[in-house]
């Protein structure tokens, strides 16, 4: 599972980048990673180290630990599931980790990675309206919602 972990986390820092970037490929691939990991912490929840609630700027969030690795999916992102956590944190001026020494693979090594070992194909996780522009060539096509 940590191989999976690291590359989940891979794509969040990837997932980030491209929500910062302008065009609307970026946003639909950032979209479509968020939403990949959002729906493999949620299969994975009963192996997490811990889930906590966190608000960040009036938000509710739950926060996935697992070893050094933590990952903040919003409330409004969880429909059909209910969370149950232990301890509930306010955080004010929140900043993600970049912690540098922390492994990470390459988008193509990590998004290999979960299609692999989850078959979780992020071409199926963009949005409906996208352009075929922003799908990832070296995963199958077959899933592409767009």
């Amino acid at each position: 599972m940590q191989k999976s972990i690291i590359a989940l986390y891979s794509l969040n820092k990837q997932a980030k980048k491209y929500r910062k970037q302008p065009t609307q490929k970026s946003q639909n691939r950032s979209q479509a990673l968020y939403t990949l990991k959002h729906n493999y912490l949620l299969k994975i929840k009963h192996k997490m180290d811990k889930i906590e609630t966190h608000y960040i700027d009036n938000k509710k969030y739950y926060c996935f630990y697992y070893q050094q690795f933590s990952f903040h999916i919003p409330e409004n992102k969880i429909k059909t599931e209910k969370i149950k956590t232990k301890n509930t944190k306010i955080l004010h001026n929140f900043k993600t980790d970049s912690i540098p020494d922390k492994q990470t693979y390459s988008e193509k090594q990590a998004l290999n990675i979960l299609f692999e070992k989850y078959n979780l194909n992020a071409n199926s996780y963009l949005p409906a309206n996208c352009s075929l522009n922003a799908y990832w060539s070296h995963l199958p096509k077959n899933q592409i919602s767009c």
